[in-house]
Order: structure tokens, then sequence, then C-alpha cells
């Protein structure tokens, strides 16, 4: 069977945060949403765990995957705040993304 679900990125504040904590409220959001959409999150296009590489790379490829691949971006927290999650909602509402916030879902927001 087809899988017709829309995808969604997940942006969130990761600067500066514990990446353990990072980590466990991006699983947490993946379980609540999936059930609704295929959830990409900006971990999930980091290759091999490598996080030797730069900032501009990593937020390239989340910029270029928002532009290519994602139909709806979720912000979560005070994304407001982040100036990778600015970038990242400003590529949206320029490439016509559908925008959420967790806010939006009220049962998921912690």
């Amino acid at each position: 069977m087809k899988n017709n679900k829309k995808v969604m990125y997940i942006s969130l504040p990761m600067t500066g945060r514990d990446m353990q904590e990072i980590k466990d409220r991006l699983a947490y959001l993946k379980d609540k949403l999936s059930k609704y959409y295929n959830i990409i999150t900006p971990l999930d296009l980091v290759e091999d765990n490598d996080y030797t590489k730069p900032y501009g790379y990593y937020i390239g490829k989340d910029i270029e995957y928002i532009i290519e691949k994602v139909d709806i971006v979720c912000f979560d927290g005070n994304w407001y705040q982040s100036k990778g999650c600015k970038m990242e909602h400003y590529c949206a509402r320029t490439y016509d993304k559908d925008i959420k916030y967790t806010n939006d879902y009220a049962k998921i927001s912690k």
C-alpha cells in the first residue's frame, strides 16, 4: 500500500542545547505526529551522526530539504529566537510551504 502522507519537517532551536534533550524532544514530536505525516527532523539529515562539519553545512542541508522535499514545516518551542529556525521559517514562507507550530497541536505540546 502506498503511503500518501505529506512530508513534515520539524524545526526547533538547537544551538546551546543539550543534544540528548534535542533528541528526546524530536523523538517525542515524531511519535505524536507520525500518525498523520511522514516526519523528517534535522537529525535525520545528518549522515553517519557526523557533527564535525561547520554550521553552514547543516543548515544548508535543512534548507535544501525544505525546498525540495517538504510539504509542511512545523516550528517548535521558541523557534523565533533561533537564527536557524528563522531562516527555515523564511524559506518555508518563500517557497509556499504549509507552516504549523507545535501549539497548533495542543495535545503534543509538553
